[in-house]
């Protein structure tokens, strides 16, 4: 498949004034379980990463600098023998990117803040400072989105007057739309009067095999290698 994905938050402020923040992203990923995840960060510089479970390897690409940094490790092998002998070894190998396993359906998330992004055409969310409340959920059925058929939770968590110095309850609301075809979170809405509102979903769907060359390294990039040392003893 290949989509769009826009994060959008909207914080409002106790003056009425709104603070706006418009995140897109474009996520590709092939039968063979290759992904590729194309952003522009907050300075305006684009970005695009490439992890092929194929291959076993991951990339970044700077289309600017026409760079591509490839993620390396390199373990460094300690072996101590019987009579105390040490011997050294340094072995360089690919990062591993193996394709995960089908993942359930997303967990609503009962926390004071949430901000979906997409990461290797996989969708993560990030958690902020959770807050216990008293917590129910609601299966809300199906429907089709961006014509996916999609399943869709909803839950809602009260945090009681004074828990945290608050004088009446805060109700923090969490819902989800989630693709079982696809196996991703295809639309989410996170508000919570302290933090705002965010939202989350894909856009142009297609479910069409994407071009191999998105998940190819341009033959006029320079290649530069990303090293994560670990070391071992045995």
């Amino acid at each position: 498949y290949t989509a769009d994905t826009i994060t959008e938050s909207v914080q409002v402020l106790a003056d009425g004034n709104r603070i706006v923040r418009r995140t897109p992203t474009r996520v590709s990923r092939d039968s063979e379980g290759r992904t590729r995840t194309e952003n522009t960060g907050d300075l305006g510089t684009p970005s695009v990463m490439i992890s092929d479970p194929v291959s076993g390897e991951s990339w970044t690409l700077n289309p600017e600098t026409r760079t591509a940094y490839r993620g390396d490790v390199l373990v460094i092998s300690t072996h101590v023998g019987p009579a105390g002998a040490v011997r050294v070894e340094a072995v360089r190998s690919h990062v591993e990117q193996a394709p995960p396993p089908p993942p359930p359906p997303p967990p609503a998330l009962p926390h004071a803040g949430a901000v979906a992004g997409v990461v290797g055409g996989v969708v993560r969310i990030e958690e902020s400072v959770k807050t216990e409340g008293e917590v129910t959920r609601e299966d809300l059925g199906q429907r089709t989105i961006e014509g996916l058929s999609v399943t869709g939770t909803r839950t809602t968590t009260v945090i009681p007057a004074g828990t945290i110095g608050n004088e009446l309850p805060i109700r923090v609301v969490s819902e989800q739309w989630y693709s079982p075809d696809l196996q991703l979170l295809v639309m989410s809405k996170f508000s919570d009067p302290r933090s705002g509102e965010t939202t989350f979903r894909l856009a142009n769907v297609s479910r069409a095999e994407p071009d191999r060359g998105l998940f190819v390294v341009p033959s006029d990039y320079t290649v530069r290698d990303t090293l994560i040392k670990r070391e071992e003893t045995r």
